[in-house]
């Protein structure tokens, strides 16, 4: 369910593809490679490939949450427009079972309180890209995955529209931590797991007392951040050598 154990997975089968190819006879070449292939590249990505994967997800783990303890503020920037790469990379695991141990004991997980600026400023870069954009099908499909990704699912949008044209994923990101970082000055928490997108707010509010401050800065600060990344990305993308090249194509 995540890119880069399986990108390390197909370099390690290219590499040795080619050195299977050098060894095995070229009369049975055609069944015996791949089928090498497949028995030693699946316990490989199995018991080393992911294994290391869970490692530095540990080490990430770590250092985000001494960064929390230290300074919430700082915490924010570090993970909350990262987060979506975390995930993107398979590195996310080792904070899953510290989110769940939290919540099951004190009810509370303060760390899952960045991640709300983070959806949203990804929606607001694709719908930024949805009104540079000349061309009738890109432009159709960055708004339509700009309102997906509002509605919580993100990967239309990153794969679909921030990805391909770069800038605009950055700009996600550097906004995403923005309101992470807000949203960890107030203290936003998280009380449960949900969806991401609008359908994440009621998952931070205090089931005991309610919306507070803590909850409504945090609120603020992904709205705020969403804003703020639409604005950047349209007007850096409008000045987009690639972009202007295309729509010059499409006058």
């Amino acid at each position: 369910s995540t890119v880069f154990p399986v990108i390390f997975a197909v370099i390690a089968a290219y590499w040795l593809e080619k050195l299977l190819n050098r060894i095995v006879p070229n009369i049975v070449k055609s069944f015996l490679t791949p089928l090498l292939l497949i028995v030693i590249i699946v316990p490989v990505s199995l018991w080393i490939i992911g294994p290391s994967i869970n490692f530095i997800s540990g080490i990430l783990a770590t250092v985000i949450c001494s960064a929390y303890n230290f300074n919430p503020v700082v915490a924010g920037l570090l993970i909350g427009g990262p987060w979506i790469v975390l995930v993107m990379l398979g590195l996310h695991w080792a904070f899953i079972p510290i989110f769940i141990m939290n919540l099951t004991t004190n009810g509370a997980e303060p760390i899952l309180g960045l991640f709300a600026a983070n959806q949203f400023s990804m929606a607001a870069a694709a719908l930024g890209m949805s009104l540079v954009l000349k061309n009738k099908e890109k432009k159709s499909t960055a708004f339509t995955n700009g309102i997906t990704c509002l509605l919580g699912v993100s990967e239309p949008a990153i794969y679909g529209t921030l990805l391909p044209y770069k800038k605009p994923f950055i700009i996600a990101i550097v906004f995403g931590s923005i309101g992470g970082a807000i949203a960890g000055f107030f203290g936003m928490t998280g009380y449960s797991f949900g969806a991401a997108g609008i359908f994440v707010f009621p998952c931070y509010v205090n089931p005991t007392a309610g919306i507070g401050m803590d909850f409504i800065g945090g609120v603020v600060g992904a709205i705020l951040s969403a804003i703020v990344a639409f604005i950047v990305t349209y007007f850096v993308m409008k000045k987009d050598s690639k972009i202007i090249q295309e729509n010059n194509l499409e006058n």
